[in-house]
């Protein structure tokens, strides 16, 4: 059985998908940490070999139809049928609809789930992906044809649509929506993603025809073209709008950072990671999260999880950083902490975070 171990949710595969929640919540008093003492899991696909490159969404409490249900969006493993699938919870039994089977093999998914005061009512309350289809040409073996492709269900045609938005490439996707209050892209869907050793961020504009008006940028290219940046993409909305991104630089083995500023355009810096140390690799499996605006200590600041590893056991492990304001007022730097170590050499903690 193959484990694939999340921070605060694990997935399990073993020719299927199977998801872990928390058998009970209960009130802890602030400033203390009572773990779940029982996990209930389900079965949601064991059809076949899937389960992998999953991503996991919740409706919003007062949907309709599916009140605060989890979906998830995965895919078949290549060699079983290259689908795109998306699950969801009804209540009674999980829902399985398959969403697209290109020609090529499809991963790396990213599901959200629109909310249900959109500007555009087939998409209020219904869900999207962006994924990865990788194809090789029987007549070109050497070569590898990539796609960026976005899916959503249609509320009123209730089907799901699909378009590609980038064709050079599109591995490790990360998507989210633009706030409903944007000035010029209220209710957009904005991807994050790898293509071609570059980190890049795609957006659509003028209406929600997905079929077409997708835009892209080059976000990061690591100063040349031999330089290897944006792997694990992970893309989140900051405070105001702001678009934020965390990624892994391979070619320096440190996890970086980027967010788009208004007159600026886009900005990064690295966020851990040691140029003196080459055993030293930091920012693997990476995953962004933003700490709310009222948040007493952290107001809409960054926080980021990741593997690290290092040539010293303890190095080897699961890592958090987060970004908070210097003894200098106005002043900000990153702060890494480590979260969970290796008792063992053969032992590695940290992989697949969230």
């Amino acid at each position: 059985m193959y484990t694939f171990r999340f921070a605060g949710v694990a997935i399990f595969a073993s020719a299927g998908l199977l998801l872990a929640a928390p058998a009970q919540a209960q009130h802890v008093p602030a400033g203390q940490f009572e773990p779940w003492s029982a996990w209930t899991v389900e079965t949601v696909d064991d059809v076949g070999n899937v389960g992998l490159c999953t991503s996991l969404a919740v409706f919003p409490p007062d949907h309709p139809d599916l009140p605060g249900r989890p979906a998830i969006s995965y895919c078949d493993h290549p060699s079983y049928g290259n689908r795109l699938w998306y699950a969801y919870r009804d209540g009674q039994e999980w829902i399985k609809q398959t969403v697209d089977q290109p020609s090529g093999a499809v991963g790396h998914t990213s599901l959200i789930i629109f909310p249900l005061d959109h500007l555009d009512a087939d998409l209020a309350g219904q869900p999207a992906i962006s994924y990865h289809e990788g194809l090789i040409p029987p007549s070109d073996p050497d070569r590898m044809l990539q796609d960026l492709r976005f899916a959503w269900f249609d509320g009123q045609q209730q089907q799901w649509n699909t378009t590609i938005v980038d064709s050079a490439g599109g591995e490790y996707t990360s998507l989210a929506m633009l706030p409903l209050e944007h000035p010029t892209l209220g209710g957009q869907p904005v991807i994050a993603y790898y293509c071609g050793g570059d980190l890049k961020f795609a957006w659509h504009s003028g209406g929600f025809d997905f079929f077409e008006n997708w835009n892209n940028t080059v976000v990061d290219t690591g100063g040349d073209q031999n330089h290897d940046v944006g792997q694990y993409a992970s893309l989140e909305i900051m405070p105001y709008g702001h678009v934020a991104i965390s990624y892994y630089d391979a070619t320096a083995a440190s996890l970086k950072f980027a967010w788009y500023e208004d007159y600026f355009g886009w900005q990064s810096e690295v966020v851990d990671g040691d140029p003196n140390n080459p055993a030293y690799d930091a920012g693997k499996y990476g995953r962004l999260s933003v700490f709310p605006s009222d948040h007493p200590y952290l107001p809409g600041q960054p926080g980021i999880s990741y593997f690290c590893e290092g040539p010293l056991p303890d190095e080897t492990c699961l890592k958090f950083a987060w970004h908070e304001e210097t003894a200098e007022p106005g002043a900000y730097s990153w702060v890494t902490a480590k979260v969970d170590t290796s008792d063992s050499p053969n032992l590695q903690k940290g992989r697949w975070t969230s």
